[in-house]
């Protein structure tokens, strides 16, 4: 009867430290998961600086495209474009515009002057229409 008293409080003892073990390896999952969170993508890591961590809603990349055309300079125009496409994914720019992303890619990428079609095609797959102001007038 002693023996089996024994062996009973042995397997409560092995059960009771199984429960903790489970208990501390579930809040070790936990924590791992709010660090996982809190770290940032691979892509944002590579290049934090990458603007389209940034553009998240329409009123975003409007501003970041009414930036580059203050600049008058088509290359910051046409850089704005091809950092929107990749924020909005490639394909699915290139899809909407009623291109195949390999034009899409030439008609945005560095160097690039686009045609004022495929500009203005650009343009409406991603949501923005342009509109036109008199320059503000600067005293010599």
């Amino acid at each position: 009867m002693n023996q089996q008293h024994a062996a009973g409080e042995c397997i409560g003892n092995v059960t009771s430290h199984v429960l903790k073990i489970q208990a501390l390896l579930v809040q070790a999952e936990t924590d791992w998961y709010k660090v996982k969170e809190a770290m940032p993508s691979a892509s944002e890591a590579q290049n934090p600086w990458d603007a389209t961590h940034y553009l998240k809603t329409d009123d975003d990349i409007a501003e970041y495209l009414a930036a580059a055309f203050e600049t008058g300079e088509v290359d910051d125009v046409t850089h704005a474009l091809a950092t929107i496409a990749r924020a909005r994914g490639m394909s699915e720019t290139a899809k909407v515009a009623g291109l195949s992303r390999g034009t899409l890619y030439k008609a945005i990428g560095e160097g690039a002057n686009p045609t004022l079609s495929t500009f203005m095609s650009v343009l409406s797959a991603m949501n923005i229409s342009l509109s036109a102001k008199p320059k503000v007038a600067t005293e010599i």
